[in-house]
């Protein structure tokens, strides 16, 4: 099972918002009508053609008004949000190279909806996933792409049709689809966490003293942070970073910031087991700069526990500002507090968590390792033993976090 895509459908609107935008977005119109009327007038055809590519891009906004991640609508207060033509979002003036891109996609959709009509399943998928390459966001690819493969993997297929509605909240056919395949995707999520439980309850029934059961625990401790690290680009072995942490001693051939990264996960990982697994009370924003804090305190202490003061990029995702990320952790913390948390699996919870503090980016480095720690934070709390997500999986990670 894919947590992070059940996890999707998480999803909140607010229909008197979306009015409110529609009728907005009327007089916004009405003003564009009167503004190409000079540009026919005043501007050459270059400007009246960029012009006209916006209108055709123009979507109506989603209820938050300030974006369409699925982290977003999550993170921000929707409720009672009133709506204004302030709040409309501005778009980029299109230009030729978009409107060449935008009909080529069409027309590679058309043949595939042709070869799906005709029965050719396979034909039609492949000139989907080359739509899905070329304009990721359309979103009638993700509803086509979905209904490609739903008989074969309704949780995906399910995840395409809910990025289909964030990107446009009121495609029909995406909101149907979505409403008939949901319980589906519900009920083999639940079938595999019964599943999970079992195995938890399993482990539990182990004497805490038994000496396999130790063992087990210490390796699994050098593998968290060997793979954590190594994620992200350290160089360590296993067999290293195991006489790292028993010895105490340097190894050859390795720099100083690699070994200080190793130094800093043992930290963080003794802060949480000894201190904040056996603290009651709910997960704090100054339990994640606490962990961070150890995380980098040997490697560069002079960002740890601290939030970034500068813009960070991640692939093609850009994080918050560093002006609104006091405000987003701030909107992270009221999400764990709220009544939506405790409908949650602890899994669900913990897979949240993660991509919620990795999609802020709050801090300048160490943003991963303390997300894979606050996951598994709220694992252990729950009974279950830590997540080990491995650095041969780091590209597959990558590409997970992109596709939400």
């Amino acid at each position: 099972m894919n947590i992070k895509k059940s996890c999707s459908s998480i999803i909140w609107t607010d229909r008197k918002g979306y009015k409110m935008a529609s009728y907005a977005s009327q007089i916004v119109f009405m003003f564009i009508g009167i503004f190409c009327s000079v540009i026919i007038q005043k501007w050459d055809q270059k400007y009246l053609f960029d012009a006209l590519v916006w209108l055709q891009n123009y979507y109506m906004p989603n209820s938050t008004s300030v974006g369409t991640s699925i982290a977003l609508l999550t993170l921000v207060e929707q409720k009672k949000k009133s709506f204004s033509v302030a709040v409309l979002p501005t778009k980029e003036v299109a230009t030729e190279t978009d409107w060449i891109l935008n009909n080529e996609v069409q027309s590679i959709l058309n043949k595939a909806i042709m070869y799906k009509n005709q029965g050719k399943t396979e034909k039609a998928l492949k000139l989907l996933k080359q739509c899905k390459a070329l304009n990721p966001k359309h979103p009638d690819v993700l509803n086509f792409y979905g209904e490609g493969i739903e008989s074969k993997d309704v949780i995906t297929a399910e995840h395409h049709y809910a990025l289909a509605l964030v990107i446009q909240p009121g495609h029909l056919k995406a909101t149907a689809n979505r409403r008939r395949c949901l319980p589906r995707v519900k009920e083999l999520d639940l079938k595999m966490l019964r599943r999970i439980e079992q195995k938890r309850e399993a482990l539990m029934k182990i004497p805490e003293g038994n000496s396999a059961l130790k063992r087990a625990k210490l390796e699994s401790y050098y593998k968290h942070i060997y793979h954590s690290n190594g994620i992200e680009g350290n160089t360590m072995t296993l067999s290293m970073t195991r006489s790292i942490l028993e010895t105490k001693m340097a190894v050859g051939g390795k720099s100083v910031l690699e070994h200080n990264e190793v130094l800093g996960m043992d930290a963080a990982l003794q802060y949480i087991n000894i201190t904040l697994l056996n603290e009651i009370g709910p997960v704090t924003i100054q339990h994640m700069l606490q962990i961070h804090k150890r995380v980098l305190g040997y490697a560069q202490p002079l960002d740890a526990g601290l939030f970034r003061d500068s813009q960070v990029y991640v692939g093609e995702h850009i994080p918050p500002s560093p002006v609104d990320v006091h405000q987003y952790m701030e909107a992270f913390q009221r999400w764990l507090l709220s009544t939506d948390v405790e409908h949650l699996h602890p899994i669900e919870l913990a897979a949240l968590a993660h991509y919620k503090l990795v999609y802020i980016h709050p801090f300048t480095d160490g943003n991963g390792r303390t997300s894979r720690l606050l996951m598994n934070l709220f694992l252990m709390r729950a009974g279950y033993p830590p997540v080990i997500i491995r650095k041969e999986d780091r590209f597959k990670i990558l590409s997970t976090f992109a596709d939400s």
